[in-house]
């Protein structure tokens, strides 16, 4: 079932737009791209709206849903400039991992259980691909703290894997 715009009332959706804008202000660089992860946050909670647990505080929500827009941006940013950059004998080159898939899913999956700031460091610096320098930037940090937060990522996903046993099963101890 698709929610319609009309299901939630216009002041909530303009409050929220502000919160919203707000929020990714600061992640995001270009004022173009924030008005669309901006608006597209608000698509999918309207869309949403329906299984919106109205027991609970919005912005929550609101927030996961606009973070996850923000992951999405860098993820597709990130796979439109590797594409220009590789040519056709670099893929030529690559040689498949069969476990690749089960390693990125049970990665994804310990990656949830950080806390959101320890888990926004480490995404944005390890899985997109920015720079230190930069990552501080969108996060509105320090190197240092950056830092810590990347070290306390790193040992909680590698004792995780550990307790999991997934780094047995692949060989990675």
């Amino acid at each position: 079932m698709i929610c319609s715009m009309e299901a939630i009332p216009e002041s909530v959706l303009n409050d929220l737009g502000e919160k919203i804008k707000s929020y990714i202000s600061p992640r995001v660089r270009d004022p173009h791209t924030v008005d669309d992860i901006t608006q597209e946050t608000l698509i999918r909670v309207a869309r949403h709206w329906h299984k919106y647990d109205r027991s609970k505080p919005v912005m929550p929500w609101v927030v996961t849903i606009a973070y996850n827009q923000i992951c999405s941006h860098f993820r597709k940013e990130k796979r439109r400039l590797q594409a220009d950059s590789i040519t056709s004998t670099d893929v030529c080159s690559i040689e498949p991992c069969k476990h690749l898939e089960d390693m990125s899913e049970v990665v994804r999956d310990e990656l949830a259980k950080l806390s959101p700031v320890t888990m926004e460091a480490v995404v944005l610096t390890y899985m997109h691909g920015l720079s230190e320098q930069e990552s501080c930037k969108l996060l509105d940090i320090t190197p240092a703290c950056l830092k810590g937060r990347l070290r306390l990522g790193r040992a909680t996903v590698e004792k995780l894997l550990t307790q999991s046993g997934f780094a047995r099963r692949y060989g990675f101890v």
